[in-house]
């Protein structure tokens, strides 16, 4: 049974009005019978689409050769026989099922003229009522691969992430055209409800669907407001009216937000800032200054293509991300523990400074080391510390640092009081430079290991400070932990390993101790500069990396 159709009001209401007069016309030729349509069967069309896939029907554009290969190759398996045409409404109103979902795309951030929505409703409208068998054909042709396309994009992507930014590596997901196809051919199932089921299914991306419709659907945006000294509680000024209005336009200052005085910037006004500072990633303290107000200022369209951009991103990643894992927002500056598509924990995190990025990747955790060494990166020892050593000799003997005379496993350790550290620069560094247990280590008490090709993985840290900043790109790309052991612990707790009082007991003896979970626990390092907080408020967060432009661009060109 085929899923009633939306009305015409509804349609323009979901994907404007050109379009949906178009496609209202065309459901209710698609699901008429159409008596000249119906007097070519089949078994006519069939053998016409088979010569025109042997002459390149149909014709793939760039990036769709292998969707329209595989098409090929379904039609084919089927001696030609068409889906929609050919058989009377019931194909046809199956196919209208269809499309209905690829006008409505852009609900999932795609935009439906991508699939060029217009000139294919009218070719379908054409079909619909001609006895040719040869626009039937081309007609069905055409028609599949634009559905076949979008379930492609709204499965796994758009755009390759390799094909994005250098610094993302997560691995290219394939789409499989054949059970799409398969569940056209499908009599008992619906077309329209296939392509519903092909986007992502974590909850991440089901928030974001539901912000860029609340976004969507905001109407009559205000005035930006003018610029100008910072605005504090207490103050009167018409810029107060101004950004009162942009803060109940976003949904930050409710109804109540409406007081007697609109210039006043009043403490309900004041809660108003603060939580609109919190969905943006900045300092909570009630001041509208000029990050603030930029970012108040930023258009709804803006933030729709940010929420966009994020989606897209989404679709990169594995459609199961288990069913407990690590979770590092590299642009929100955190870190979650998620169980069952929960978030149970939550924390702040310092990441890679904007020319030593944190990479975007997938990864499994399998260890833990208490009161770890640390082993000095070269880059990190050349670029970072040989200028530290050379203004002050005491550095590296107050700083625990132990010095080698190589890499080798056997390298003799030496005295740096020894080495004249002026004849070594960045050209010229053949020391291994190792740090000790203790209050000044690097890493803290502790990191969280997933063996990597990049070196990164999560850990303490003593500069405990940066954790109150809004923005926490500090580190040389590993990730910093505001409540490193909490973390541990829950690794702990959901693998089975050893318990709090024994994590605890491996803390205060002072010594390095590796500890492996009975259990891996997948990682994902992500970048995302919109997302929803369990309780639906809508996040954005300042690209630091300058990856939405990245992105935006590789969209562009496909």
């Amino acid at each position: 049974m085929i899923r009633r159709m939306h009305s015409v009001s509804q349609l323009r209401a979901r994907i404007g009005r050109p379009i949906a007069g178009l496609l209202a016309g065309l459901f209710i030729c698609l699901s008429t019978p159409q008596q000249v349509a119906a007097e070519t069967s089949a078994k006519e069309i069939a053998p016409v689409l088979i010569q025109l896939m042997e002459s390149g029907a149909p014709a793939g554009e760039e990036g769709t050769q292998a969707l329209a290969e595989a098409l090929r190759d379904f039609y084919r398996a089927r001696s030609g026989a068409p889906l929609w045409f050919g058989a009377g409404a019931e194909g046809q109103a199956r196919l209208a099922a269809g499309l209905e979902v690829l006008a409505d795309a852009g609900s999932e951030g795609i935009d439906p003229n991508d699939y060029r929505l217009s000139l294919l409703a009218g070719g379908l409208a054409e079909a619909a009522k001609s006895d040719d068998a040869a626009t039937l054909a081309a007609t069905e042709l055409q028609a599949t691969l634009g559905l076949l396309r979008y379930a492609r994009d709204v499965s796994v992507g758009r755009t390759g992430p390799a094909r994005t930014d250098p610094n993302v590596f997560v691995a290219a997901k394939t789409f499989d055209p054949a059970p799409v196809l398969n569940a056209f051919a499908d009599p008992a199932a619906n077309p329209g409800d296939v392509l519903r089921a092909m986007p992502p299914s974590h909850r991440e991306y089901a928030g974001l669907r539901d912000a860029l419709r609340r976004y969507t659907e905001l109407r009559g945006e205000p005035r930006r407001v003018d610029e100008g000294p910072a605005l504090k509680p207490g103050m009167r000024d018409p810029r107060v009216a101004q950004m009162r209005t942009r803060l109940a336009f976003f949904g930050d200052l409710g109804a109540t937000g409406a007081e007697a005085d609109p210039e006043l910037y009043t403490p309900l006004l004041a809660q108003a800032v603060r939580r609109f500072q919190t969905r943006h990633g900045l300092e909570t303290d009630a001041i509208a200054g000029a990050q603030t107000l930029g970012a108040l200022n930023v258009a709804k369209s803006e933030r729709l293509h940010t929420i966009r951009l994020n989606m897209e991103r989404w679709r990169w990643l594995p459609h199961e991300l288990g069913e407990r894992f690590v979770l590092v927002n590299i642009a929100g500056f955190q870190a979650e523990m998620v169980e069952d598509g929960r978030v149970v924990d939550q924390m702040r995190a310092v990441v890679g400074r904007t020319y030593r990025m944190t990479p975007v990747f997938s990864d499994r955790i399998s260890y833990v080391e208490v009161n770890p060494t640390w082993t000095v990166p070269p880059k990190i020892a050349r670029k970072d510390l040989l200028p530290r050593i050379k203004a002050d000799p005491g550095y590296l003997a107050e700083g625990g640092y132990e010095v080698f005379a190589g890499w080798g496993e056997g390298a003799a350790r030496l005295d740096p009081s020894s080495i004249d550290w002026s004849r070594y620069g960045e050209g010229y560094f053949p020391f291994r430079l190792r740090q000790r247990p203790g209050p000044k280590n690097a890493l803290g008490e502790v990191k969280v290991m997933f063996p990597n090709r990049f070196d990164v993985y999560l850990h303490d840290t003593p500069a405990r400070e940066l954790f109150q900043r809004s923005v926490r790109a500090y580190s040389s790309g590993c990730i910093r932990l505001e409540r490193p052991f909490d973390m541990v612990n829950w690794l702990m707790n959901v693998t089975g390993g050893p318990g709090p009082g024994e994590i605890d007991s491996l803390r205060e003896s002072r010594k390095t101790a590796v500890v492996g979970l009975p259990d891996t626990v997948p990682v994902h390092l992500i970048y995302a500069t919109a997302w929803t907080s369990p309780g639906g408020n809508v996040h954005f967060r300042h690209d630091i990396y300058n990856r939405d432009r990245l992105l935006n661009r590789s969209l562009q060109a496909r």
